[in-house]
């Protein structure tokens, strides 16, 4: 087997368009490596910067900047980000509307990449696959331009891995928790791929549990200069034996008959993924003759770990440090096994983070953890409607916090006007003070007229399995039940906006301040490689990006 290795780029592109300086007749890459760092904020490149020494600094100091760059979808989660990277599409009407979603066709709540068909290699539980993703990726379009073309993805998180690849890939592959190792389903393979079991074998997980993880620089200075305090208000733990969210922390549990759910929220995962990344290269013929390949590599315990502690805390600047380190010496072996003109790299996100609702406040903002409102609104819906409507409850197939999903077969058998009960629950929703906007299914599937908020909602909006009711949030509000942690899904710049960075090839050492969006990304990639692109993708290639290839 071939190895196909490609950074992602993600959000290159925006209607304004913003120059790669690609001369005319450039050979295209051979290798493409999309790096996509779970949850990492463009500001922490500069935050942090000066305690950098691998490859964010090399990325930020060498490489092609884009500072404006967003997703254009509301649903920020990790299932649609990392799809409208390498797809060129918006994640809802494609099928990737969140991580998890409530299926109106199916009635349940299904996740983003499960598959009942294919099951998981090394461990009991369900497949994952592409399969019911209702869109093509560029890995697809390389193999269909040419079929020597290698495709591989990387990551921690299955949907991560799964999403980046594309329909057919030669490899995706993710850590799975029963396993304690890499590993995919049946849907790619009979087998764990050979070159991944010797990996496994030589990296086994079961002694990091008892281990500490201690900060991996030695002045602790620098973290509270660069980070605050260590125990900053809202940060959670992250071990089970923890009494306080503080340096060092213990992985702890019992692998063996708890699994290894405990290793994904520590920065450990992460090394191990870039490591896999090497050795693949290593073990395949990725980016060794003039068919062009396709790398991608996700880093999943950046964002677990980052849910806990938030994104201005000491462990994500510390994780921050250690995946600077393991990414400078993967860029380094990149680039002598290849050459720097030869490999396009690319650094990006699936979507960013709230930082903590209490350090928020103490900022001056309107944050807030608003569940309990959230909850009592429910409450006051159904005890409201059940004054009207009998058995109200009966009406609705699914509520969620923030969704809602009406029964159209018992509205009918009723004889009730859905758009009755549009209003009905616009009307009490209208008062909560939690709720910023109010958007119905009519809206979404013949906008007209529709705000911003509204735009990017129709672009997380499937028009079959779509709810009836989005209540969109205000600001800095999180309504998930969680008393600590940080979170993101929300529409706003601090979960929209993600770094986006190119190195090597052509890219020349700029800074390009003008709005670009990731869904731009994989038709700009495509164009770059000469790779014929399917009809009806969101994102267009800017020529700008391009020149003449």
């Amino acid at each position: 087997m071939r190895s196909r290795f490609w950074i992602i780029l993600a959000g290159v592109v925006c209607a304004a368009g913003v120059a790669l300086a690609v001369p005319k007749n450039a050979a295209p890459p051979r290798l493409v490596v999309v790096i996509v760092v779970d949850q990492l904020t463009p500001d922490l490149l500069d935050r942090l910067g000066p305690v950098f020494t691998g490859a964010f600094k090399t990325f930020r100091d060498r490489g092609l900047r884009f500072l404006q760059a967003r997703h254009d979808h509301a649903l920020t989660q990790t299932a649609p980000g990392h799809f409208v990277l390498l797809s060129g599409r918006h994640p809802g009407p494609a099928g990737v509307p969140a991580n998890e979603f409530y299926d109106r066709t199916e009635r349940r709540i299904v996740y983003s990449v499960e598959d009942r068909q294919s099951r998981i290699l090394g461990a009991d539980g369900r497949g994952a696959s592409y399969r019911n993703v209702q869109a093509t990726a560029l890995g697809d379009w390389m193999k269909e331009a040419d079929s020597q073309s290698l495709v591989y993805s990387v990551a921690g998180k299955d949907r991560s891995a799964v999403l980046l690849g594309g329909q057919r890939p030669d490899g995706a592959i993710w850590f799975h928790p029963q396993a304690g190792g890499f590993t995919t389903s049946t849907y790619y393979a009979d087998t764990i791929p050979k070159a991944v079991q010797i990996f496994n074998a030589r990296n086994r997980v079961e002694p990091f549990f008892g281990k500490d993880w201690q900060r991996a620089l030695k002045d602790e200075k620098l973290y509270r200069t660069y980070a605050g305090a260590d125990d900053a208000p809202g940060e959670n733990m992250i071990s089970r034996d923890e009494d306080s969210p503080v340096f060092p922390h213990r992985l702890t549990g019992r692998p063996a008959s708890d699994g290894f759910g405990a290793f994904m929220a520590f920065p450990w995962l992460d090394e191990l993924t870039v490591k896999l990344a090497r050795h693949l290269i290593e073990s395949t013929r990725i980016g060794l003759d003039d068919h062009p390949d396709l790398l991608a590599v996700s880093l999943s315990a950046f964002d677990v770990l980052g849910h806990a502690f938030g994104p201005n805390s000491q462990e994500a600047m510390d994780a921050a440090i250690r995946v600077d380190r393991e990414l400078g010496a993967f860029v380094q072996f990149v680039e002598q096994r290849f050459g720097r003109g030869r490999v396009l790299l690319v650094l990006t996100s699936d979507h960013g983070v709230m930082p903590l609702a209490e350090v928020c406040r103490s900022k001056g903002l309107p944050a807030a953890r608003v569940s309990a409102e959230v909850k009592a609104f429910r409450t006051r819906l159904f005890d409201e409607l059940e004054k009207k409507y009998e058995s109200a409850a009966r009406l609705f197939l699914f509520r969620g916090q923030e969704n809602i999903h009406f029964d159209h077969e018992e509205l009918a058998r009723r004889r009730i006007d859905p758009q009755d009960l549009y209003e009905e629950v616009r009307l009490l929703a209208s008062t909560e003070t939690w709720i910023a906007h109010i958007l119905d299914r009519e809206e979404l599937l013949h906008p007209r007229d529709l705000n911003p908020v509204g735009q990017q909602m129709l672009h997380s909006f499937h028009p079959e399995k779509g709810a009836d009711l989005y209540l969109i949030p205000k600001p800095y509000l999180i309504t998930q039940g969680a008393p600590r942690g940080a979170n993101h899904g929300s529409p706003y710049d601090y979960d929209a906006r993600v770094p986006l960075l190119f190195y090597g090839w052509q890219a020349a050492p700029k800074t390009a301040n003008r709005p670009v969006r990731t869904v731009d990304l994989a038709p700009t990639l495509a164009r770059i490689l000469g790779v014929a692109t399917p009809d009806g993708l969101d994102g267009t290639a800017l020529e700008e990006l391009i020149s003449e290839n």
